[in-house]
């Protein structure tokens, strides 16, 4: 009886961890749209250690696999739309998706 009850405790211990282990590695993207739609070829997020890009198709972007930390996005603008920077985004451990919301470009 006893190494029954050692089996079950081992069991929900290595399940907890497992557990808490997904948690924390889960991939987290950064989405949003860009308006208008066709303005915008490219977005980057860059952080200190860390650059990632994508393509935006139909205003629409979303950079995926991104570690914890800050991120600047830089929309680079199709002529005659100007290039965009958001400054500031928060990528954390266990968050699975950051919306920046709608990215406006100027003329």
């Amino acid at each position: 009886m006893k190494k029954k009850h050692i089996a079950v405790l081992a069991t929900i211990m290595f399940s907890a961890i497992l557990f808490c282990s997904m948690a924390r590695w889960q991939a987290t993207s950064i989405k949003g749209t860009v308006n208008p739609p066709g303005g915008a070829s490219q977005i980057w997020a860059m952080s200190s250690t860390e650059t990632y890009r994508t393509i935006i198709t139909d205003g629409k972007f979303e950079l995926k696999n991104i570690k914890a930390g800050t991120y600047n996005l830089e929309v680079k603008g199709i002529a005659p739309y100007k290039d965009a920077v958001i400054k500031g985004v928060q990528v954390i451990d266990g968050v699975p998706q950051v919306d920046v919301g709608e990215i406006k470009l100027e003329k």
